[in-house]
Formats: structure tokens, sequence, C-alpha cells
């Protein structure tokens, strides 16, 4: 008697970068809770290093393709080739309102379903900016086949309120590995050890160095804070292309010996139990995954107010305004501290933010849209 097997569902990610962003440890996370038996993963990026690249190239099929701004011409060709060689039957792509081109090409390939997911909140910084945004968006609506947001606000910012109120946009959360994220006192002075840090106190913030992080506004709020206390130590998570020029302002600041960069690091669920408070003073933020994983370490968190309420699971978040300044911040985080910190894993997982709910979610969502468009 033959055994039948069963074709597994075909899936493409289309994502800038690998390294150790809220969208690619998502992605990782969930590649983890998914059934292989059942699904295919395979990425198409632009650099061929990084974290989460290192940690899915043994297991997953990565395609590293040249990038637009490098050169238009070999980013089409090293993408058409991608996606006619393989004969995906979805493409999820995760590149917000630069998804256009990705979009296209699948269109033009016949990827019957084309998912467009947006894991931000853009700033326009012009009128002509806000005008071409507009423009791809339209566009995206028109040749995209079904729309993915992280949270209420970046689906209206990206697809338009229309479609959030016919509900063609599924708002899935940026849930974390629950597991791995819980306060741990002993791991708290592990780290505190091995970074030889003496203050009192740890403030840190973790996010690519980016324009529309904010670290500028961070620095200021430490700086304010080092004026009024000597409690206080400040850390930095992450990489970027600022990073350097970060770190030449940091060396003139009054404050550069209370200061330690840490890069990027896979070790950010034990690095949390270290810290009193987190900020993430982003100008844009689609969601703030750094808030979830602070939460469930029972961090208190300080987050600007033009951020998503979604991201509010407990009673650690304070919203506070950029305008306000970072003498106010200053004032709000010395006025909060100190608080008793204890394990939130239960009150979020409450919250529908467990990785595996996610996963299944998700797997669902890609069964109904096999359903509706067919592979």
């Amino acid at each position: 008697m033959k055994t039948s097997v069963i074709k597994k569902i075909k899936v493409l990610h289309v994502v800038p970068a690998l390294e150790a962003g809220g969208i690619e440890t998502l992605l990782s996370n969930i590649l983890e809770s998914f059934d292989r038996n059942k699904f295919e993963f395979s990425f198409i990026t632009h650099k061929g290093t990084g974290l989460i690249f290192e940690k899915l190239i043994s297991s997953t099929n990565i395609y590293v393709v040249c990038p637009k701004r490098v050169s238009f011409f070999e980013h089409v060709k090293g993408f058409l080739r991608v996606i006619n060689r393989n004969k995906f039957d979805i493409i999820h792509i995760h590149q917000g309102n630069s998804s256009l081109v990705s979009l296209l090409l699948a269109w033009f390939s016949c990827i019957k379903i084309r998912i467009v997911h947006c894991h931000s909140c853009d700033a326009y910084n012009s009128f002509f900016n806000k005008i071409k945004f507009r423009i791809n968006s339209n566009l995206i609506n028109l040749l995209g086949t079904t729309f993915v947001a992280c949270s209420n606000e970046a689906a209206v910012n990206q697809f338009g309120e229309r479609l959030v109120i016919k509900n063609k946009v599924w708002i899935m959360k940026n849930a974390i590995n629950l597991e791995q994220f819980h306060h741990d006192s002993k791991v708290a002075i592990k780290y505190r050890n091995e970074l030889h840090i003496k203050e009192k106190y740890i403030i840190g913030m973790i996010a690519r160095f980016s324009l529309e992080k904010n670290h500028d506004f961070s620095l200021s709020v430490f700086e304010e804070i080092a004026r009024l206390s000597e409690d206080f130590h400040f850390v930095f998570i992450g990489d970027g292309v600022l990073l350097d020029s970060f770190k030449v302002r940091v060396s003139h600041s009054s404050i550069s010996e209370k200061i330690t960069f840490l890069g990027n690091r896979d070790d950010v669920a034990g690095l949390l139990s270290v810290f009193d408070a987190i900020l993430i003073p982003s100008l844009s933020e689609g969601f703030g995954i750094v808030a979830v994983e602070a939460q469930a370490c029972g961090i208190m968190c300080f987050v600007a107010n033009n951020l998503s309420r979604d991201i509010c699971l407990t009673d650690l978040v304070r919203y506070l305004s950029l305008d306000a300044g970072p003498e106010y911040w200053c004032n709000e985080i010395l006025r909060s501290l100190p608080y008793k910190k204890y394990d939130r894993t239960d009150e979020l997982k409450l919250a529908g933010f467990e990785i595996r709910d996610t996963a299944n979610l998700l797997m669902k969502y890609y069964y109904k849209q096999i359903l509706k468009y067919g592979k």
C-alpha cells in the first residue's frame, strides 16, 4: 500500500536583513513553532550576515539578493531567479511601504498569495514623502491579496482606514517566547558581575541605531539623571549605521564612563533581568516588541506617547511626551524607582503574547489563504 505524501506549503519571507531586529527575531521564533512537515519557509534578504542569519542558515533556505539601492537591475534579476526556480505558494513581504517592487515581481511571476506585512508606523519628513508614501500604499493595496500589521495604528498608517474598517487587515500580535523572557534575580546578579557595574540602578535602551529610534534623546535623559544622582549606569544594546557617530557623541559627554555599549546580543532575555528600566523614545514605531519582552521580565518601560497602546500589557508602561523634554523624562524615572520586580509572564500569556499561539494563528491564516486562492 502506497503512503500518500503531503506536499508542503512553500512560503517565501522577504526581509531587508536577518540581524537581531524585532522583525527577524519574531520570524525566527515563529519558525521554531511551525510544523515543518507541513510548511517550508524560505527567506530573501539583502545581507548574508547577522545573528538571525547564522541561526537560520543551517535549517532554512536563505537567498541573498542585491539591494535595490546598489543595483536595481541586479536586484530584479536575483529576485526573479529565486521565485521562478522555487514556485512558492505564498510570498510574505515584511517591507511595509517599500514592498511595491517585491509585490510587482511576485504578481508578474504569478504567485497567487501575496501578503504585505507592516511592522512600523512611518513618519513623513516632507510633503513630497507623504505623497510618495500614499501613492505606494494605494499600489500596494491593489497588488497585495491580503494584509497584516503589528498594530491598529500601523495598519491605518500603511493600508488606510478604509481597509481596516472593512476588516481587510489582520492584526498579528508580536508575540515572544515566554519561556525565555522571565525575571530571574540570580541571572541579574550574574550579568551585573560580568559587566562590572557597581551602580545601584541600570537603565537600558535596546534598539537599532537609526534616526527613528532617537538615541540622542535617551542620551540627554541619561545626562539629566546622572546630574541628579550617581546611582545610575546606562546600557545600549544594538547595532546600526549611526552607532559609530553616536559613540563619538558619547565620548564627548560628561557621563561617558557611566555608559556601556553591548552591540547586538543573542542573550537579551537574560540581560533584561539586570535592568531597572528601559527607554523607548522612538519617533516612529509600529509596535515596539522590546516593551513586551521587558514587561515579561517585570521591567518598567518609559515609552514615547506616539507608540501603540497595544504594547501596554501590564502596569509597567509609562507613556511620556517627547515634547516634554529630557528633564521631564528624568523626573518621571527617578520618581518611579525603586519598585518590586517580579515575573509577569502569566499576564502576557493571558493577553495572547505567547509565540506558540501566534504561530498557530499564522498557520491557520496561511491555510485560509490557500483555500481562498488555491496553490
